[in-house]
């Protein structure tokens, strides 16, 4: 399921332009062990920031049993020209013919954590008609950046990278 990161090339996300991208093996998700660690399913550069797409068994998070989060977040680059609690993300999954968003979550990021997650229950996916025959299932991502050009004070600056060092988990 996914790549490794030394396989995966990144993408370049423009500004408020959908992308798509597909999660392959879906049957995979499925068998990931709660705990395990999250797959890394694309890399996106948006606003001079780094941006991961993984995946990984919710289970024990959320409770709901066939359960896997999709989580987009930022790696800790930060610029002061465009911070990421500036940004915009939309999650949507498509069905099976492409043409129609089944489960979507839009957020404008905050402070911290920088990540916005998604949480997938295997019978919705599947009675939903979002899993394709070659075993994969279609996620278009859109990010916009919202603000301008400022700068944050160096107190909230250096709290959000302690805060995401320090409470780091495994997506």
């Amino acid at each position: 399921m996914g790549s490794s990161s030394t396989t995966l090339k990144s993408v370049v996300a423009t500004n408020g332009v959908p992308m798509t991208f597909a999660i392959h093996d879906y049957s995979m998700l499925w068998l990931m062990p709660p705990g395990s660690p999250a797959t890394l399913i694309q890399i996106i550069n948006f606003g001079h920031h780094r941006w991961h797409v993984k995946a990984c068994p919710s289970d024990f998070i959320t409770g709901v049993p066939n359960s896997v989060t999709l989580c987009i977040f930022t790696t800790l680059k930060y610029y002061l020209q465009q911070s990421p609690e500036d940004t915009n993300i939309a999650i949507e999954i498509l069905d099976h013919t492409c043409e129609h968003t089944i489960f979507h979550k839009e957020q404008t990021l905050g402070e911290c954590p920088m990540f916005v997650p998604l949480v997938l229950e295997r019978s919705e996916l599947e009675a939903a008609a979002c899993v394709h025959a070659k075993d994969y299932i279609l996620v278009r991502c859109t990010m916009k950046f919202t603000g301008g050009k400022r700068t944050p004070d160096n107190k909230s600056k250096w709290w959000c990278l302690l805060g995401r060092t320090v409470a780091s988990f495994p997506i």
